[in-house]
């Protein structure tokens, strides 16, 4: 009768699969700080000799900082910050310009005043109520006042502009767009600044309102910003060959660019994310 070798057998496997347990651990315990400073070493595909891990992510902050800058300097260049006098400065100690309604009488009125001045020093006609379409001591609506003095400082670039390049223009009409703006973005990300348009009709000779166009888009000092040209249209009621044609009509639709924060746009600084290439862009309702 042959011995029953079974459980010694079984035994020894047991001891035998709790040594190679515990020899697979200490190996690794011995090399896990080895493999560690081997991966910050690890040389990459473009790695110059020598450069290891931690350069490279420092390299790579640097250039993330270096494009947001860059990003920053380019908003600039074709935005706008709403300025502090048209602002409502809650903490100030002056009436005039903590308090909504009389922070807007007070700018509306200096606008109004100074606009109206140039115009007759340059003997144009310009929409009295400067587009607002308000009569005399009325008010924006409530939700709307703080963009309407954003809207106010827009209005005293462009017909200020109009009012003083070359020779004077015979009338300045005003029209305004959206007090609140619109948000434009591209339509799979958060928006990514709000524009302000509205529209001037211009009469005045051609070289006048040519000049015009290049005045809206020139921006005199870094505190400057320029207003975007959306669309353009000069006519004539000249309709014969042997007309002259002194007086064109033009029309400017122009638009200041507000560029959102980071807290506006719902977005962390500095993030990054790629596959934007080819996505469609949109004007937001």
């Amino acid at each position: 009768m042959a011995p029953d070798v079974s459980r010694p057998l079984a035994q020894a496997w047991g001891i035998l699969s709790v040594a190679v347990v515990i020899t697979v651990i200490g190996l690794w315990w011995w090399w896990e700080p080895a493999l560690a400073d081997r991966a910050a070493q690890v040389k990459q595909p473009g790695d110059k000799e020598g450069e290891d891990l931690t350069r490279r992510i420092a390299l790579q902050e640097t250039a993330i900082k270096q494009t947001a800058h860059s990003i920053e300097l380019l908003k600039s260049a074709t935005g706008f910050t709403v300025r502090k006098d048209f602002q409502i400065l809650t903490n100030s100690p002056n009436l005039k310009e903590r308090e909504p309604n009389a922070r807007w009488f007070d700018r509306y009125n200096a606008v109004k005043s100074a606009i109206q001045d140039l115009a007759r020093q340059r003997g144009t006609a310009v929409t009295p109520s400067l587009g607002f379409n308000l009569s005399e001591g009325s008010l924006p609506k409530p939700e709307d006042l703080v963009q309407s003095l954003v809207m106010l400082q827009l209005v005293e670039k462009a017909v200020t502009t109009a009012l003083t390049p070359g020779e004077p223009l015979d009338s300045v009409e005003i029209s305004l767009g959206d007090l609140r703006g619109r948000l434009t973005g591209n339509a799979q990300r958060p928006p990514l600044l709000r524009e302000f348009r509205l529209t001037l009709k211009v009469k005045g000779r051609l070289e006048n309102l040519l000049g015009l166009l290049h005045q809206f888009a020139d921006s005199k000092n870094d505190q400057d910003y320029p207003l975007v040209l959306c669309s353009a249209s000069i006519d004539s009621n000249n309709r014969s060959a042997k007309d002259d044609m002194p007086i064109l009509t033009g029309q400017f639709e122009l638009a200041g660019m507000r560029y959102l924060t980071a807290e506006e746009r719902g977005v962390k600084p500095l993030s990054l994310s790629g596959g934007d290439s080819g996505r469609r862009f949109f004007a937001r309702p």
